[in-house]
């Protein structure tokens, strides 16, 4: 199965902290999972899975936003796998398909 990966910047815009991180084409990313965060229709969670080819570092970025606030925050795989939620089943779908999930 071939995975549909992105560009940082071509999904969307550089935020600050893609900046400061020096975030390039050389960061390829992959939506893993989007859920509502709260009553406004723009308020969302999205999970993605990130992989910089130029440090060889494979990771989760968790991006919320709400009508009050947003932020960014990064996992390495093992502790994001540890959580139990949506986004970890859906990673483990992306990776070893659905039986994996049902096992």
């Amino acid at each position: 199965m071939a995975a549909n990966w992105e560009g940082l910047v071509g999904e969307r815009e550089a935020t600050a902290a893609d900046v400061l991180k020096g975030a390039n084409m050389a960061v390829l990313q992959r939506d893993l999972y989007r859920g509502a965060r709260g009553p406004s229709p723009t308020d969302e969670d999205v999970w993605r899975l990130v992989f910089d080819r130029a440090t060889g570092t494979v990771l989760v970025r968790h991006d919320w936003e709400t009508e009050r606030h947003s932020g960014l925050d990064e996992f390495e795989i093992a502790e994001f796998l540890a959580q139990q939620a949506g986004a970890q089943t859906a990673l483990l779908s992306l990776l070893f398909g659905e039986d994996a999930v049902d096992a």
